[in-house]
């Protein structure tokens, strides 16, 4: 005699056959629909279109020239960009060591 465990286990299995099925059909019909009888296209094949695309030969324009620039004008408000530091170090025998480890 089959119990209700039985039971409830045999409906879970053909619930998951049907919405399986179900979900196939659909999943078909929204395929077909957007793809329009169309191919599918590969990954690869956008990303090898999208190299060719980007790769475009060099144009030069000879109406547009570029004059000197003078800068005579300019005002110039600082002597250097950046601190500049002097040391009284002497590195010489560190740069020997890095030569005798090089060779």
């Amino acid at each position: 005699m089959i119990d209700t465990m039985h039971i409830l286990l045999i409906i879970l299995i053909l619930f998951n056959i049907v919405f399986f099925f179900l979900g196939y059909f659909v999943g078909r019909l929204h395929s077909s629909q957007t793809n329009l009888g169309s191919q599918p296209v590969s990954f690869f094949d956008k990303q090898n279109s999208k190299n060719e695309k980007t790769i475009n030969k060099v144009t030069i324009d000879e109406t547009k020239y570029v004059t000197d620039i003078k800068t005579s004008g300019m005002e110039k408000k600082y002597e250097s960009l950046g601190e500049v530091k002097t040391t009284n170090e002497n590195i010489e025998s560190s740069i020997n060591k890095l030569k005798n480890i090089k060779g």
